[in-house]
């Protein structure tokens, strides 16, 4: 689990500047919202695995709309990750766009030049 953990860590910081310290031993050193972050992103991810390796739980909804248990979990994970991902890039671009403080991290991240570039290059 470390591994996972660090290697959200890594993702987060190169995605939004923003370093969640899940892979830290001590909890309080994390936002709790952080680790719940990760614990959805890696649920949503085995989720994912276990859909892959058994294609009848994707098929039952294909042909006749029933989500089975882990099809409903991975759904749940998965919502949860891109709900929270999605209000961090938000809250990052909406601080960016107003010219307010970000740090060197978060001005350098991939998310605030991949919307910079464009408007830069225009």
């Amino acid at each position: 689990e470390f591994t996972a953990r660090a290697s959200f860590d890594m993702f987060s910081t190169i995605n939004l500047g923003r370093l969640t310290r899940t892979a830290d031993p001590d909890p309080a050193s994390s936002d709790p919202a952080d680790l719940a972050f990760c614990h959805e992103a890696m649920r949503g991810l085995a989720g994912l695995n276990d859909l892959l390796l058994q294609p009848h739980h994707r098929l039952l909804f294909a042909l006749f709309g029933v989500k089975t248990a882990l099809l409903r979990a991975f759904y749940e994970a998965s919502d949860a990750a891109y709900a929270r991902a999605r209000a961090l890039t938000d809250e990052l671009l909406a601080r960016a766009d107003a010219g307010e403080a970000v740090t060197p991290l978060e001005a350098n991240c991939y998310v605030v030049r991949a919307v910079r570039r464009p408007r830069e290059q225009a």
